[in-house]
């Protein structure tokens, strides 16, 4: 396969058009400086980003590697679409290396049309993977011509619509992506069932074993929480590969309790735009969204499952999370507070503390539309991971009485950020925090 790659390149770089356009007005560009740097890469010549980008509705950041055969697989699959349609109707593509060298970039960079991240700029392609929280290759980010996320998926996009019929790829509102018509049993319904109801969204299979783990417990839960009272319906999204498997894995949840909703077997196109508008990388997945299609909890089968009653709905995660637990924590830079040994009324007044923090972080990406930026946690007991993140963070394991604050970055190669502040406060949470941005702080690697 390396071999038939390396046969194209030469026609790669002679028979790429060139599509003149106006470079970016310093505004216009200020966003994607802010993640390219600079310069970009362009067959050996390096030229401005005001340059590289101007004229175009869309950028796809492309993750990608030699020594990875489904990305050898699908570079020229891309390229063979890029040159042949999405170039002309307004996309550029900018290659992220992953390569092990050089000269590794060198020989891969041969076989692409478009332009690249300088393989000397290591410091970028860190920050691009842990901004676009990028968990494996290839990978293709599409961004818009302002600098937002368009979608995190572009792979499928790009295999699935070749030709950029539906380029860029925006994703459908959720009242479109959700569609009209819902199975439910033998009958249909229409979007009275789900009028003024608090949605989870459940990606699931049969042939999934998690799922068929999670499933019955769900059901079950679900039972309870009709019988309550509370306004919540289950809309099953299905990743089962044919239809039979998909009738008897709904009949499987009737029977155990969960005689919800489901999109029909027809509605392919809907669910592919409901796994892309949640951002779905692995099922189980359970999403909760209000009835406008806001999302509540990107993943609430943890939730569901310690919450038999609904005490707990419509299951916002908490701002601040036990760490006994830490859910996400490998995804997003965390601020960990250790309390172990603190009395009881001082654990609540740190709680407060770092709640208050929490949530002004929270608010503040709500009105963004953004994911927060950082996720909280706190050990109050020694229970579940809380003495493995101690051992690897080199904390004693005779736990003292005065609290610790560390940030861990996890996706930094397993980095980590110790406060030096004496007293814990909103306050100093937010200047731990704007230390670490600032770089100000020293990094520290976990042992292992």
């Amino acid at each position: 396969m390396g071999c038939g790659l390396s046969s194209q390149s030469s026609s790669y770089e002679s028979t790429v058009p060139a599509v003149p356009s106006e470079p970016l007005s310093p505004e216009m560009a200020a966003p994607f400086v802010e993640l390219f740097g600079e310069k970009l890469l362009r067959k050996g010549v390096e030229i401005s980003v005001e340059e590289a980008l101007g004229g175009k509705e869309a950028i796809g950041i492309y993750f990608s590697a030699h020594w990875c055969p489904p990305c050898r697989g699908f570079t020229p699959q891309l390229a063979k679409s890029w040159k042949s349609s999405l170039l002309s109707k307004g996309m550029e593509i900018i290659f992220v290396s992953s390569d092990r060298s050089e000269k590794e970039f060198q020989s891969y960079y041969k076989e692409m049309p478009w332009l690249a991240v300088p393989y000397a700029r290591r410091d970028i392609q860190q920050l691009l993977n842990k901004k676009f929280k990028v968990q494996g290759i290839p990978s293709l980010v599409i961004l818009d011509k302002e600098g937002q996320v368009i979608t995190t998926d572009g792979r499928s996009k790009v295999s699935s619509d070749p030709v950029g019929q539906a380029f860029p790829w925006k994703p459908k509102p959720f009242s479109e992506a959700i569609g009209s018509s819902f199975r439910k049993g033998d009958a249909m319904l229409g979007k009275e069932a789900i009028a003024g109801k608090t949605l989870g969204i459940y990606f699931s299979a049969h042939w999934c074993p998690p799922c068929r783990g999670f499933t019955p417990t769900l059901a079950q839960h679900y039972k309870a929480y009709k019988e309550k009272g509370l306004p919540f319906e289950v809309v099953f999204c299905t990743g089962d590969r044919d239809e039979a498997s998909f009738d008897s894995y709904c009949k499987e949840m009737v029977a155990e309790g969960g005689d919800w909703l489901a999109l029909p077997w027809s509605s392919s196109a809907q669910r592919d735009e409901l796994n892309s508008l949640f951002e779905v990388s692995g099922i189980p997945c359970l999403v909760i969204v209000d009835e406008n299609g806001r999302v509540i909890n990107k993943n609430a089968r943890g939730a569901i499952e310690s919450d038999p009653t609904g005490e707990s709905f419509p299951w916002a995660p908490p701002a601040v999370v036990d760490l006994a637990s830490p859910e996400g924590i490998e995804e997003t830079p965390s601020v960990v507070l250790f309390m172990e040994a603190a009395e009881s009324e001082q654990q609540k007044c740190l709680m407060s503390e770092m709640a208050t923090f929490a949530n002004k972080i929270i608010d503040a990406s709500k009105a963004k539309g953004e994911d927060p930026a950082y996720r909280f946690f706190v050990a109050q007991s020694g229970d579940g991971a809380v003495p493995q993140i101690r051992k690897l963070c080199g904390l004693p394991e005779d736990v003292q009485a005065k609290p610790v604050m560390l940030l861990l970055d996890l996706a930094d190669n397993g980095a980590f950020y110790a406060s030096d502040h004496s007293e814990i406060s909103a306050a100093t949470i937010d200047a731990f925090t704007k230390a670490y941005e600032q770089k100000t702080v020293a990094r520290q690697q976990m042992q292992k």
